[in-house]
């Protein structure tokens, strides 16, 4: 299946209806219905999202990819558009840690 850039328009009213919200890599899946994605940098920028578009602290994910990677974020209707909005956590040990 081919996408096109109607396929985001949704996505991208979000950005005229909050717009101070972190910068985001915006995708659709049809694999879900018009799923609009989110992908954010970093944790605190999917708390601003959570925040800005008033995600209950409940629909909060934490879930392991088939990839080993873990991911954070959510998964809400926001204005009509149904929205994942998630960051992928970094595997990196902090200095110091134990192994």
């Amino acid at each position: 299946m081919t996408f096109t850039l109607a396929d985001q328009a949704q996505a991208l009213a979000l950005a005229e209806l909050h717009p101070s919200l972190p910068a985001a890599g915006l995708g659709v899946s049809h694999c879900e219905g018009a799923l609009t994605l989110c992908f954010l940098n970093a944790p605190s920028e999917v708390e601003a999202w959570r925040e800005a578009l008033h995600v209950p602290v409940a629909e909060m994910t934490c879930k392991r990819r088939a990839d080993g990677q873990t991911t954070v974020g959510f998964t809400a209707t926001v204005d009509g558009v149904p929205v994942e909005a998630f960051t992928i956590l970094s595997a990196k040990q902090p200095e110091g840690a134990a192994s």
